[in-house]
């Protein structure tokens, strides 16, 4: 409850969010208080490696632009997040 007065916010930290190299919307469930996102999952972002098969095969970029992997992940204070299920996949990364 605000007590009737007006709410302020003020920006307190910056934090990694997994999927956050695009875009995301975070809600919240009123029942459980979890928060609840759908995001894209890099693989292997900081592999080299990875980066220079992908690059082969006529992948565009680097690794962590690999969007290939949609997941709903959720969280208890939306710092921490957990993958729950992968809501859909393709087979390539192309």
């Amino acid at each position: 409850m605000d007590g009737g007065r007006d709410l302020k916010y003020q920006f307190t930290q910056f934090h990694p969010m997994p999927g956050a190299q695009g875009y995301f919307y975070i809600i919240r469930d009123p029942r459980t208080d979890y928060f609840w996102t759908a995001v894209n999952l890099p693989t292997k972002s900081q592999d080299v490696e990875w980066g220079k098969q992908l690059n082969s095969q006529g992948f565009l970029g680097n690794p962590g632009n690999e969007r290939r992997f949609l997941m709903l992940m959720y969280s208890l204070d939306a710092l921490n997040w957990f993958q729950t299920r992968c809501i859909a996949n393709w087979p390539s990364p192309l």
